[in-house]
């Protein structure tokens, strides 16, 4: 299954980011991934589009 999933982070008022701590690449744009599922398991492999994520269950 493909999926394209976009993310929206919103801090409450006042919240301070450790120094270093960047948000803007997690938030506003889109992510592609696509998952492997196996009946009667679930999801056995997630991957994203641009080879920055992959899980396997092993």
């Amino acid at each position: 299954m493909d999926s394209t999933t976009s993310t929206e982070i919103a801090l409450p008022a006042g919240t301070r980011l450790p120094l270093g701590l960047d948000l803007e690449p997690m938030t506003g744009g889109k992510t592609t991934t696509s998952a492997w599922y196996i009946q009667d398991v679930g999801m056995v492999r997630t991957t994203s589009a641009d080879g920055s994520f992959n899980m396997v269950l092993t």
